[in-house]
């Protein structure tokens, strides 16, 4: 599996457990899924400038946005 298969998974582990409501278990992923990150950037500098890479990251990135928002609304 690669990085950003990890890292995609990690991201769906997240949002399951902030649907029902394990925090801490949400938070002991995101560390984990952070590091993935910078796993990620230090091994393959240019990811976010590759086409399949890219369009990945812009999707998490997307669905992180609207994650917060719905937070943010309550």
């Amino acid at each position: 599996m690669s990085l950003l298969d990890r890292i995609i998974a990690l991201t769906n582990a997240i949002e399951d457990r902030v649907a029902s409501a394990d925090w801490a278990g949400a938070t002991g992923l995101d560390l984990e899924r952070r590091e993935l990150l910078r796993d990620l950037f230090a091994t393959q500098p240019d990811a976010a400038r590759d086409g399949t890479a890219r369009a990945i990251l812009e999707q998490l990135r997307a669905r992180l946005l609207r994650f917060l928002a719905r937070l943010a609304r309550g």
